[in-house]
């Protein structure tokens, strides 16, 4: 794949090479060759964004650990062989050594309705028996709500786990009438604050470049809310990056970049490399049509904004990304392993070897909410709906 994509640029630049053999004339030559650029740029640009695809030959076996969760959004593991399971409901679930325990989070005005509800989970401090998170959530009523981000403690006594300390320490200052587009997913990062997507409401789509809204932006924060010390927009602390739609997948590689996706609307599903400060252009650049079918942007790219490094169209609807680190599924080491809703499937993209895409073959035709790894490199899928299940990944022997 890799020669293939080598050869078509050589013969792309010769072709750009010989404008003066094809043009004999001078106003011919000039006609031509402005066309002619104007394809080779537009076939540059798609190799460059969209991903070479192939299939994985290799089986990948799954094996169901639990099911019957309802509606679940994340789920994390911990050294201890424990699972944490966000339910929209506002409910956490934890599983150790076989034995699921459900926990309400009692949080402050959440709103379960629509997209909103319970969603991540991060793990800021893990031991024995007491357990620090942090939670993202939606807050408020259907015509006037919010991203949510609450601190939690809990402790386990007698073998039983109970919440001992909630605090709310950030909600997004925008309130909507939507009951959707949260975002929601959060990252700890290296030096200890956090990420946090925020989406842009759906009809909300022109915040995402206000810089004085938090709609459709990555917020970036310390563990206890405030904004941090060394922020790329003066005229909001917490912002550190704009132009998003709905970003649900956040992820560190090996070199420390972040990585982000996002849904876009009919189409224009990416994913990028975060920066602080930079615009990732929505709405004003997208591939994305509006669910009419009605053109959002004639503009795919513009001065001042990011492109992506992917893009899907049609959408896939990323719902979770990890980044492979670990050699039980070698041929995935240096993956961005991403979940989906519509795919129903893994893409995994090589972000060291110009974003080649493998999409995994699953025996389940399963939307997939979340995705995890343990502490050995198995990965768990997440799955969604009202009769969710986690599956695990082991790879196949033929």
């Amino acid at each position: 794949m890799q020669k293939a994509k080598k050869v078509l640029r050589l013969i792309i630049f010769m072709i750009a090479l010989d404008l003066d053999l094809l043009c004999k004339y001078k106003k011919a030559k000039t006609k031509m060759q402005g066309f002619l650029f104007n394809r080779i740029f537009v076939i540059m640009l798609t190799l460059t964004v969209f991903p070479i695809t192939e299939s994985w030959a290799r089986t990948v076996h799954v094996q169901p650990l639990l099911t019957d969760l309802n509606n679940p959004w994340s789920i994390k593991t911990d050294d201890y062989n424990r699972f944490w399971i966000t339910l929209m409901s506002g409910e956490l679930v934890i599983v150790e050594d076989d034995i699921r325990q459900k926990v309400p989070l009692k949080l402050d005005n959440l709103l379960h309705s629509g997209q909103g509800g319970l969603l991540d989970i991060i793990l800021v401090d893990v031991r024995a028996e007491r357990v620090h998170a942090i939670v993202s959530y939606a807050q408020g009523d259907t015509s006037a709500n919010r991203l949510a981000i609450a601190s939690i403690v809990l402790i386990k006594t007698d073998n039983i786990w109970e919440v001992t300390q909630t605090e709310s320490v950030f909600v997004v200052k925008n309130d909507k009438s939507t009951p959707v587009h949260y975002a929601g997913r959060l990252l700890l990062l290296p030096d200890n604050t956090l990420l946090v997507n925020s989406g842009d409401g759906f009809d909300y789509r022109e915040d995402a470049q206000r810089t004085s809204s938090q709609l459709g932006k990555t917020l970036r924060m310390n563990l206890d809310g405030t904004p941090v010390s060394d922020p790329p927009f003066a005229d909001n602390h917490y912002l550190f990056s704009l132009g998003h739609r709905n970003a649900q997948g956040l992820a560190l590689d090996s070199l420390g970049r972040i990585w982000q996706h996002e849904h876009g609307p009919a189409g224009g599903d990416e994913v990028n490399l975060l920066e602080s400060g930079a615009n990732y252009g929505w709405p004003i650049v997208t591939r994305g049509k509006d669910y009419s079918g009605a053109l959002i942007s004639p503009i795919t790219q513009a001065e001042g904004m990011t492109p992506p490094k992917v893009n899907w169209t049609p959408s896939i609807a990323p719902s979770s990304m990890v980044y492979y680190g670990f050699d039980t599924f070698p041929e995935l080491t240096g993956n961005l392993l991403i979940g989906t809703l519509k795919t129903k499937t893994i893409h995994a993209i090589n972000i060291h070897d110009d974003y080649r895409e493998t999409i995994l073959t699953l025996p389940i035709s399963e939307r997939i909410r979340d995705l995890t790894m343990t502490n050995k490199g198995d990965v768990l899928v997440l799955t969604d709906g009202g009769d969710a299940s986690v599956l695990l990944l082991t790879q196949g022997t033929d």
